[in-house]
């Protein structure tokens, strides 16, 4: 199967949205597209990927059929066109789809900097940024039961909310003290805590949910991993990933807005250049 757009090609497409974008402040959605779509619209099925819950566990051929059976449902809409070639042996099938769609699977396969995923007792959702161009991101929120949406964006106040709001922090947040937690763990470590008795890790069994936070630029110009767990008051104990140990430090909710603006003001000096400050104490502190 093979994907063309209305009217263009894949590069203007994104031209196209990209200047739409310029032409306001306001983010641009592209598209919502189910993980169905996104499947039966990507050359690999790990391009269509995070997917909600139910997608995810199905088996490969299910998620065949529920993609096939996605397609044809747009199809019957009008809201994609499918051409089938019969002249070969074997018919071939052409989706023809609205130019800001297009766009949108281009700008899903650029590089990943920041990625979200947020588990709870209701399940999963992901908050993804991937760089346009100078201040414009394709962001990309990816609901439980598999919505994706996908917009433009600039990283400015507006976002930082919506980045904020992703971690789900509870009313009176404000006023929660940081949690009294300062401890280094190997991986082994942590297995043998978990497994003892006693209040030693006990901000993990009272964890309301978790965020999973990998970025680009980190601290040190590296790719960064952390572990967010949100408390019930609203307070966090974040874990930082690395060498084989994690490092757990109790935190307030207004931590992670200020960890935000470090993480904004590192990718605005440059994506592929570390901090100018490897120490890390210049500018706002990271989580970590």
């Amino acid at each position: 199967m093979t994907l063309t757009s209305e009217t263009t090609s894949t590069d203007e497409a994104v031209a196209a949205v990209v200047a739409l974008a310029r032409a306001g402040d306001e983010p641009v959605d592209l598209a919502v597209l189910t993980d169905e779509e996104l499947y039966a619209y990507c050359d690999e099925p790990a391009d269509s990927t995070p997917h909600g819950l139910w997608f995810a566990n199905l088996t490969e051929e299910a998620q065949q059929a529920a993609a096939l059976g996605a397609l044809r449902s747009a199809a019957a809409r009008d809201a994609v066109d499918v051409e089938l070639d019969t002249t070969g042996e074997d018919a071939v099938g052409h989706v023809v789809l609205d130019d800001q769609v297009v766009a949108a699977l281009a700008l899903r396969s650029r590089e990943i900097r920041l990625s979200l995923r947020v588990v709870g007792s209701m399940g999963e959702t992901w908050y993804l940024l991937r760089h346009v161009e100078d201040d414009l991101w394709c962001r990309e929120v990816v609901t439980t039961h598999g919505f994706h949406l996908v917009s433009l964006v600039r990283l400015d106040a507006a976002e930082r909310e919506v980045y904020l709001g992703r971690f789900q922090l509870p009313d009176g947040a404000a006023q929660a003290a940081a949690p009294d937690v300062d401890v280094l763990l190997t991986e082994a470590e942590l297995g043998a805590a978990a497994r003892r008795d006693g209040d030693e890790l006990g901000f993990l069994t009272r964890t309301r949910h978790i965020g999973n936070l990998v970025r680009f630029p980190g601290p040190d110009g590296e790719t960064e991993s952390l572990m967010v767990h949100v408390q019930p008051e609203g307070s966090v104990v974040v874990g930082d990933i690395g060498g084989g140990a994690v490092r757990y430090r109790g935190g307030v909710g207004a931590d992670l807005g200020t960890d935000w603006d470090g993480w904004v003001a590192r990718s605005a000096a440059g994506l592929d250049a570390p901090p100018a400050d490897p120490t890390g104490e210049a500018g706002p502190p990271s989580l970590s």
